[in-house]
């Protein structure tokens, strides 16, 4: 299973972290830095989301909030939020070029 969202809420989901293809426990100084990274990619002016996962038995046809528990971080993805607001305005001029 994979998970994503604000780094706030999935890192207080995850008790793992995954540092160069090697699993560790997220103590607190690893916490720390975690925070400390997706701050100072916001501060680049990057939207910042983490992606976490957990090994989940073959066959599970259903997921719920309990299983979004003692997951394993695998890392930040980032993006421009200066491009998503381009994007938005071009959708927005193409909105209106289509009356």
């Amino acid at each position: 299973m994979i998970c994503k969202g604000a780094v706030e809420e999935v890192l207080a989901a995850c008790n793992i972290c995954e540092i160069d293809g090697r699993r560790r426990r997220l103590d607190a100084i690893r916490m720390e830095a975690a925070l400390a990274k997706a701050r100072e990619l916001n501060e680049d002016g990057l939207r910042v989301l983490a992606v976490a996962r957990k090994d989940i038995a073959r066959g599970k046809r259903s997921y719920c909030v309990d299983d979004e528990r003692d997951l394993t971080l695998l890392g930040f993805t980032a993006f421009s939020i200066r491009q998503e607001r381009r994007a938005r305005g071009a959708e927005a001029a193409g909105a209106v070029g289509r009356r």
